[in-house]
């Protein structure tokens, strides 16, 4: 995954759980929000959906504890709804551009990106 300002790498995590991608707002960093895998079962293997939680950061640097949002996890308006593989890049102009995996209508799946 690419990274820049305000993003940090994935986290190493086991199949099915971690961080995938955690993205912090200004002041530098003083928050995160952090997406992850968010299927119930490892039978949704090929349609996870993507959770949201949120963080603070700590006076040592690190983040404590993220907090999930309450809610189902993010998916496709497609069934069977699947959302995975979120990557947020900061560009040098100030933007950001969003990478993810959703399946389409036919069922099969796209890449997209959206700049914001």
């Amino acid at each position: 995954m690419s990274t820049g300002p305000g993003c940090a790498p994935p986290s190493p995590a086991a199949r099915g759980s971690g961080t995938p991608a955690a993205c912090g707002s200004p002041p530098w960093w003083s928050t995160a929000t952090a997406s992850y895998d968010g299927r119930a079962t490892a039978g949704e293997n090929w349609e996870e959906r993507t959770g949201l939680a949120h963080g603070v950061r700590l006076a040592d640097g690190t983040f404590g504890s993220l907090t999930a949002e309450d809610g189902a996890p993010l998916g496709s308006p497609h069934e069977p709804y699947g959302l995975r593989y979120l990557s947020l890049v900061a560009l040098p102009d100030g933007r950001q551009r969003l990478y993810y995996e959703a399946t389409r209508q036919d069922g099969a799946h796209d890449l997209r990106t959206e700049l914001f």
